[in-house]
């Protein structure tokens, strides 16, 4: 893995209030922006625990990482897709003294497939991290949650009529609908004085363009990839503004983290204010009732 130092010369100087020897899980560790995210936190002396599909993907990196650092490192398979997966990974963690967990695995331009009566987007990007998250935060009172958003809520608003996206044939829709339930429950989370963040690694040339998921055509892993690669934000940099995430923890609920300049897409971490689109959508009460209870049916089956 290659980590440019000027990232770790700005860890060193920005990044102070990590407890080392923290215990973290990231979900996702193995794609491009958790594999930075792993080797920071490892970095900075925090044990880890990642919670992946791939479980040779998650030990080669395990492998890579204890070559370097002396930290612990664990490997649990999950999968958001399989909710007796998902049930699992929460039961392995329940006995892990889990400090803080990375919500960082997530599945973008997928073509419309039913889960349980859910859309699979809808299902990976929102409800099952949301229901191991609720069932986490009950068994560690104290736990730091930080989830991954993306810049994508910006160009939709939410139905409250229409929440699940069943009929939504546009793939690009479903995602950015799944992200803003996720930014929704989140920021609702940090506005009742819960202990999360929020957080968005900009535009960077991530896994989730990578050709193995086949969500274009050809000719734009041959053309648009390598052109990503030159204009969008490394991976490595991206990172940064998730980490950032530990450091915030009087961060307003109206507020979240992610990178400086143009579009808040390119640059080094910095504080940002959510859009009034979603606060309003915060005040509405209907909505936020039925969003909970989609997540409250979840618990209770």
């Amino acid at each position: 893995m290659k980590i440019k130092r000027k990232c770790l010369k700005y860890i060193d100087k920005h990044f102070k209030n990590i407890k080392q020897g923290s215990t973290v899980a990231i979900s996702g560790a193995t794609g491009s922006t958790g594999k930075a995210l792993a080797y920071y936190l490892a970095y900075l002396n925090c044990n880890l625990v990642f919670l992946v599909r791939n479980i040779k993907e998650g030990n080669n990196l395990k492998k890579e990482l204890l070559d370097l650092f002396k930290v612990n490192i664990d490997v649990i398979y999950l999968d958001y897709a399989n909710k007796k997966s998902v049930d699992q990974t929460i039961f392995s963690l329940s006995k892990m003294g889990i400090d803080l967990l990375f919500n960082n695995a997530g599945i973008y331009h997928q073509p419309l497939k039913l889960i349980d009566n859910y859309d699979i987007t809808f299902y990976v990007n929102f409800l099952m991290p949301v229901y191991m998250e609720e069932k986490l935060a009950k068994i560690y009172s104290n736990i730091k949650i930080i989830n991954t958003g993306s810049i994508s809520y910006r160009y939709l608003k939410l139905n409250k009529n229409d929440l699940l996206k069943l009929n939504e044939k546009n793939r690009t829709l479903r995602y950015g609908n799944s992200k803003r339930l996720l930014m929704l429950y989140t920021t609702y989370k940090k506005y009742l004085g819960n202990n999360f963040s929020l957080a968005h690694p900009g535009i960077s040339a991530t896994n989730l363009f990578a050709s193995k998921n086949k969500a274009y055509p050809k000719i734009f892993y041959v053309f648009i990839t390598p052109l990503m690669k030159i204009i969008f934000m490394n991976p490595n940099k991206a990172a940064l503004s998730l980490l950032k995430g530990i450091n915030e923890d009087n961060l307003p609920f109206n507020k979240w983290i992610g990178p400086r300049g143009l579009c808040h897409a390119w640059g080094y971490p910095n504080i940002q204010a959510i859009k009034e689109g979603l606060l309003e959508e915060l005040k509405d009460k209907e909505l936020l009732d039925r969003v909970f209870k989609i997540i409250n049916k979840e618990q209770s089956k």
